[in-house]
């Protein structure tokens, strides 16, 4: 209609079979239209086409005047202009602080038009990654392209590629294509996992076909205890994990406070109660026996509510869902190259055991370990009073003893959480492989290796398993001996004090009273409890060494992002420019006579490509794609 349609020759203008073609065309028109383009199709002459009487060729200038004639009859038909982003996917660093759109304007452009545009939150929030705008973008008569500036927020924390988006809506003067009236923008994160504090050592690339390895204790690793801390500080950083981490820390130092007045109230009812009854039987002992009795049961109500609320502060829930989520995101976006070095057992075991492990042990063991060492601050200020220096000789031996111990375990405990680790891993794999080959294995011969096989994994595991739990446990079992060692050594020197009544005991044991002394007693066997909690967080926190390897390796490994963003900045350069070619009429001189073959002479702008289907081709083979009603539009990245 718009002369722009090859004609076949058999159809010539005017017979029947041009007018059932050009009805097929119109298809969708008003009958108005079609009337109005029937009555300049009979009017026009052959445009171009052979004629069939004489095989004469109409002449160049002629063809010209008749499609003026036909575009100035026309108007009625003529394509409204088309606003779009000229790209699907934007890209961006977020240090580049800012991100700029290209919105693009199809058609004749012979009017003002306008269309508004606005932010909306994806994984990227607005005020946290991006500045939220909104605006109008108008364009002038004659005006292709407008900007959109969106402003990014720079900070020093690590996270995945976020995105959020820009919609068009309103156009006026122009129509909005609704599948191209949003625009995703993607925000590369240039930080390191878990902050940039060891930056440089966490990217350097392993040896060639091999993951890296840059956590340790060698020289050129960043240490564990270094990038722990790091991980500790952004997970503390999510709002959600920082409300509930001081709640648990608060809650635990409550439940420390409790567990010394119960031991006051021991000391109370010996000392205040059946003491004073033997000597003064007359005494009214009601009211201190009921506040006293009153205060267990108050006591287990804080403690028994402090639990029940625990389990809705949603620390290690969130933190879990942190490292999973990004996991996966790092995993669709790894590096092709890098692919074959992370099979999929070791990312299922990465995503659900081992953050488990980091979350647990790691962060999760922070507030026992803090809830020992603040039980032990109460225990020393409750020694002071009671029981003088012998206080810090407690302290001090088992804190040198625990000192000397931990460094010469940890290497133990650590390779054996490895080797456990490498046999879930196999494990894992070997699962995966059989379920890969399903196929395969049901041919019955092949049962029965495969069975072998899998068993063999099964048995490396629980060996592994075993063995690490073995050594676990005669590792958290020292402060348990140190503290059962103190504690016999004490009963034994204020036993034999007071059955004895020898002086020179008292200067080490300083008891006039029975309740002071089973106060003592159960002070100690605390103290000893908090030595054992403390350490088990230290230790625990140790065994998540192996699996804050195995994240920050993956975390930290390249991906395909980079290469998108430049990918998809030289696209848009190059749509931009043939588009530019394209309305200044500079085309190559092969693509100039296939527009004059065809009769196309109306702005190349303007043309829309519709498919119905995609043929792939390869040697013997073809594959029939079907992609009903796809337009593909100027300027759009395919």
């Amino acid at each position: 209609l718009r002369c722009t349609m090859p004609i076949p020759k058999a159809l010539l203008p005017g017979s029947p079979e041009w007018v059932a073609e050009l009805q097929i065309l119109l298809e969708g028109a008003s009958p108005e239209q079609i009337e109005k383009a029937l009555d300049l199709v009979h009017a026009s002459p052959p445009l171009g086409l052979c004629d069939e009487v004489d095989g004469s060729v109409i002449e160049e200038h002629q063809r010209h005047a008749s499609l003026a004639k036909m575009r100035s009859n026309t108007s009625g038909l003529e394509a409204v202009d088309k606003v779009l982003f000229m790209l699907d996917t934007f890209y961006c660093l977020e240090s580049d602080k800012e991100v700029t759109l290209v919105v693009a304007r199809l058609g004749n452009r012979s009017s003002r038009a306008s269309v508004c545009f606005e932010t909306s939150p994806g994984s990227a929030l607005a005020g946290v990654k991006y500045r939220h705008a909104s605006g109008t973008l108008v364009f002038e008569s004659g005006e292709a392209e407008k900007e959109i500036t969106i402003n990014l927020i720079c900070d020093t924390e690590w996270h995945a590629t976020e995105e959020f988006y820009v919609q068009l809506s309103g156009a006026a003067g122009m129509e909005l294509l609704h599948r191209h009236n949003t625009a995703r923008i993607k925000i590369i994160d240039d930080d390191a996992f878990p902050s940039n504090r060891f930056a440089e050592v966490l990217r350097r690339p392993g040896a060639p076909g091999q993951l890296p390895a840059n956590i340790g204790e060698q020289p050129g690793q960043a240490s564990h205890w270094g990038v722990l801390m790091e991980y500790f500080l952004l997970n503390f950083r999510n709002k959600l994990v920082r409300r509930g981490s001081i709640k648990c820390a608060v809650a635990d130092q409550v439940k420390n406070i409790i567990r010394w007045a119960e031991i006051c109230v021991d000391k109370l009812l010996i000392d205040q109660v059946i003491a004073k009854a033997q000597t003064d039987p007359e005494h009214n002992f009601l009211p201190l026996l009921t506040n006293l009795a009153g205060s267990i049961i108050l006591f287990a109500a804080i403690k028994h509510t402090l639990d029940y609320r625990r389990c809705f502060w949603k620390v290690t829930g969130t933190s879990r869902k942190f490292m999973q989520s990004n996991l996966l995101r790092r995993h669709l976006a790894l590096d092709p190259s890098l692919r074959s070095l992370v099979p999929l057992s070791l990312f299922i075991q990465s995503t659900l055991v081992e953050t488990d492990d980091l979350v647990q042990n790691g962060y999760g063991n922070v507030f026992p370990m803090f809830a020992g060492i603040g039980n032990l601050l109460i225990a020393l200020v409750f020694g002071i009073v009671e029981l003088g220096w012998l206080v810090f000789v407690v302290l001090g031996v088992w804190l040198f003893a625990i000192a000397l111990f931990v460094p010469i375990r940890h290497g133990t405990t650590a390779a054996s959480k490895r080797r456990w680790i490498h046999a879930q891993t196999a494990l894992v794999d070997s699962m995966h492989h059989a379920a890969e080959n399903v196929g395969l294995l049901t041919d019955f011969h092949r049962r029965k290796e495969a069975v072998i096989r899998f068993e063999a994994t099964i048995n490396a595991n629980n060996g592994a398993e075993v063995a690490a739990k073995s050594v676990d446990v005669n590792s958290r079992a020292f402060p348990h001996w140190l503290g059962a060692l103190s504690l016999s050594l004490t009963i034994f020197g204020v036993g034999y004090h007071f059955a004895s009544h020898v002086d020179f005991l008292t200067i080490a044991f300083p008891l006039k009273q029975v309740g002071v002394l089973l106060a003592t007693l159960q002070g100690l066997k605390s103290l000893s409890s908090s030595f054992d909690e403390t350490f088990r967080a230290f230790h625990a926190i140790m065994d998540a060494f192996p699996s804050l390897e195995q994240i920050v390796t993956l975390m930290n490994l390249p991906t395909e992002d980079r290469d998108c963003m430049e990918f998809s900045e030289r696209a848009l350069q190059s749509t931009r420019d043939a588009w530019h070619a394209a309305k200044e009429r500079s085309h190559s001189p092969a693509y100039a006579r296939y527009l004059k073959e065809r009769q196309i002479s109306r702005r190349i702008d303007s043309i829309t490509i519709k498919i119905q289907a995609v043929v792939f081709k390869k040697p013997g083979e073809d594959l029939l794609l079907c992609i009903p009603n796809t337009e593909i539009l100027p300027g759009q990245l395919l």
